[in-house]
């Protein structure tokens, strides 16, 4: 399983797409650190404004929000475009059943190579952000530094969610433009149905992505946790076993 894993895992770094998306990851959590300090210098010295219950000790996690809803969702769907349907286009996916693996363990290790570059990338972002947090004055405190942590580790949750949702679209789209626009859309449709209709976001997976807010912040209450962790939970759950079911008995 290791070595499948390690394979796919390479197959993700062949396109140097990767690096260069994991470069500007870095490059973004970076200028978000300095800049917010600058600013912060800037309005509070030169114009005199008092911004004193501004606090920059969340700057890790307030950039968090922006890679856990929109890049790192963004380059989930295009690792699930090349390691599933894009090897159903060009048939290579033969060459990796050829080897002496499952179905069921290539496709677990297609994910977990997925989760493993999202891991690495969110731990590249974290120490960038908390090291320029302490040059810059925004992180003055262990607390801090471990509240940081846990939100970028319990980040991968949902992430693996939406993960396992896209490996089950995939099963049914070869074309990698159009399993693109369809991943895209489709969870932007489940982000605005809420919003159009009478429906709680909690019930979809989707409301979920800045669920690290849970342990970074303020806790709700104890049923709404519980809530949100089974919805996680059940819709992972879902998802990878339906995409397990459509790959063990596909022609290819």
């Amino acid at each position: 399983m290791k070595n499948a894993v390690r394979n796919e895992f390479r197959k993700l770094l062949y396109h140097k797409k990767y690096i260069v998306l994991l470069i500007i990851g870095t490059l973004l959590g970076l200028a978000w650190s300095l800049l917010g300090r600058v600013v912060y210098t800037t309005v509070s010295t030169v114009i005199g404004w008092n911004l004193s219950g501004v606090d920059f000790n969340t700057v890790p996690t307030t950039s968090l929000s922006f890679f856990a809803q929109f890049y790192l969702p963004l380059m989930i769907f295009m690792a699930v475009t090349d390691l599933f349907s894009a090897e159903y286009s060009d048939q290579t996916i033969k060459f990796s059943l050829m080897r002496p693996i499952t179905r069921l363990k290539l496709y677990t290790a297609k994910i977990a190579a997925i989760l493993v570059y999202c891991a690495g990338f969110l731990a590249v972002v974290l120490a960038v952000t908390l090291a320029a947090g302490i040059i810059v004055g925004g992180v003055d405190s262990f607390g801090v530094a471990f509240r940081s942590l846990l939100g970028f580790v319990v980040t991968l949750v949902p992430l693996g969610v939406l993960c396992c949702y896209a490996a089950l679209i995939a099963q049914f789209i070869k074309s990698g433009s159009l399993l693109m626009f369809a991943l895209i859309f489709s969870v932007i449709m489940l982000t605005v149905v809420p919003i159009l209709f009478p429906i709680s976001p909690d019930v979809l997976f989707t409301g979920h992505l800045g669920w690290y807010t849970l342990f970074t912040g303020v806790m709700p209450g104890f049923w709404r946790t519980v809530n949100i962790v089974a919805v996680l939970l059940s819709s992972g759950a879902v998802f990878y076993l339906g995409g397990t079911m459509l790959f063990d008995r596909k022609d290819f």
